[in-house]
């Protein structure tokens, strides 16, 4: 393999979506969750913007909620580790690692627990208030432009 193949590989490995979901932070911290309610634990910045951001308190809130099949790994709870197919296996690859890598990739045998749900095969759709969810979504995305910056210079070698 060339110094030009692993920096692909590298950059490849970076920009994988499994790869980044394992880089982002929720705002809370989940307490206790049925069906229908989840509580929280939540920076108080979150639900009173005049809060001090950086004084780390945090309130406890129950919110509704309702669950839906996780993206990442549509239901199974697994994904394929990144560090093996992270910018996609070609027909080549497969016949370079031979036909055991073939069956055992297909098979399961490289997956991990996926960074999305974290094994559960759903993800919880937490209904905060609308002022509240401003502010969560506020931080989802800079919480994925930090991972994408992060992610970015690591590809380049960081």
């Amino acid at each position: 393999m060339t110094m030009q193949d692993r920096a692909m590989d590298n950059y490849n490995y970076w920009m994988d979506p499994r790869v980044r979901a394992g880089m982002i932070h929720d705002p809370f911290e989940v307490l206790e969750s049925n069906d229908r309610v989840t509580k929280v634990s939540i920076y108080s910045s979150m639900v009173d913007p005049d809060d001090d951001e950086d004084d780390g308190k945090k309130v406890i809130m129950e919110v509704p909620t309702r669950y839906e099949v996780c993206g990442m790994c549509e239901g199974s709870a697994t994904v394929v580790n990144p560090s093996i197919d992270a910018g996609g296996l070609t027909q080549e690859d497969m016949y370079e690692r031979g036909p055991e890598f073939e069956e055992e990739y297909f098979a399961g045998h490289y997956d991990v627990q996926c960074p999305e749900c974290k094994g559960k095969r759903v993800v919880p759709l937490l209904e905060f208030p609308k002022e509240v969810q401003a502010r969560v979504d506020e931080w989802y995305a800079d919480e994925a432009d930090h991972a994408r910056t992060v992610a970015m210079e690591r590809a380049m070698g960081a």
